[in-house]
């Protein structure tokens, strides 16, 4: 079997995000393991985000296709960066893939395509990895028996704010083995995690498109992953995030309440604006090992976003995993439809927009 160029490949996906690029390559660089290449994914920018990975690499703009161009350009694109890799400044690989704007779901699965890293990470733009986040991803893998490492998919530690605080909460233990679904709804673990998955296992389950969606969430396929394998979980701080509302310590002032109200609208918006998407997470939830109150809920927001997807009452009873749940949820579904279309009228947002 052909052994993997790189330990790791690292994905970020991004959207006008040019003011991010130099952090985040800045961060790479201080990176105490560097056997990676960094896999950047324009999806279809307005701004200099391609320059600013071109400015890394050395590459001429004038010679880089036009990002809106085919996938066979991109590839031509790709084997000529390959070619002149010895013109980067970095210490590592860098690669730029560039694609209309499809969402970051698709950009994770462009980079999985290409992807030459025994694991693969996500590494969004709005947040930067500790200095040796790499190096302990990886010690962390190696530290299993290696009789037992077919069985794990994925190392995942904890992210940190700004300030130093634990995003959400931590493991029971550390190391602590476990699955996606689980550790939400056995063990109640909250907030934002990150870490690395076995790129092999990844590319077996990238993220489903629906044409016209633009969101995915990550549970899904993580959840997909966890039925066949496990994933180790540290209690390490591994990433720093930059949360989307500031708020200071004790304090709560009207602006950060009108935010937070904002915030749970915007993510009501994206959620509805993909509502196949969420509709088939919903739905497969369904059918997980998780306690029955989570089955009735999830049973309630697949009927939620099949509405919103269009789809009629006798068809969402039809596709639904669990039917006699999905029966009785028709009724709770359609009031938080409705109640979704009344938010949304209110901020001045359509489900669509």
């Amino acid at each position: 079997m052909k052994q993997p160029a790189f330990k790791l490949s690292v994905c970020t996906p991004a959207h006008n995000a040019a003011d991010r690029i130099p952090e985040l390559y800045k961060s790479l660089q201080q990176q105490t393991e560097q056997r990676f290449e960094w896999i950047v994914v324009d999806d279809g920018s307005s701004d200099d985000t391609a320059a600013q990975v071109q400015a890394i690499t050395g590459e001429d703009p004038a010679l880089t296709p036009d990002r809106n161009r085919g996938a066979e350009q991109d590839s031509k694109q790709n084997s000529s960066k390959s070619k002149d890799s010895k013109k980067t400044e970095a210490p590592f690989t860098v690669k730029l893939l560039s694609q209309k704007r499809g969402g970051r779901h698709t950009t994770i699965n462009r980079a999985l395509k290409s992807a030459q890293g025994k694991f693969f990470v996500v590494l969004d733009t709005d947040s930067v990895p500790l200095p040796e986040a790499f190096e302990r991803l990886l010690e962390q893998w190696y530290s299993l028996p290696a009789q037992e490492r077919p069985y794990f998919a994925s190392i995942v530690g904890l992210t940190t704010l700004p300030d130093g605080k634990i995003d959400g909460n931590r493991f029971p233990s550390s190391p602590f083995d476990s699955n996606s679904i689980e550790v939400g709804t056995h063990y109640g673990i909250t907030g934002r995690k990150w870490g690395m998955l076995h790129t092999a296992v990844f590319q077996d389950n990238p993220y489903p498109v629906f044409k016209g969606e633009k969101f995915v969430p990550d549970e899904l396929v993580l959840n997909r992953i966890g039925r066949d394998r496990l994933t180790r979980y540290i209690n390490e701080p591994l990433l720093i995030v930059q949360p989307i509302g500031q708020e200071e310590a004790g304090t709560t002032t009207k602006a950060d309440s009108a935010q937070a109200v904002l915030s749970k609208t915007e993510r009501l918006r994206k959620w509805t604006s993909s509502p196949r998407a969420a509709s088939l997470f919903f739905n497969e939830l369904t059918s997980q090992r998780v306690p029955l109150s989570y089955r009735i809920r999830a049973s309630a927001n697949y009927v939620r976003y099949s509405m919103h997807a269009g789809v009629i009452p006798d068809d969402i009873y039809k596709q639904a995993n669990k039917k006699l749940f999905a029966f009785f949820m028709l009724w709770p579904g359609l009031f938080l439809y409705k109640h979704d279309k009344k938010v949304l009228s209110r901020a001045g947002m359509s489900v669509d927009s």
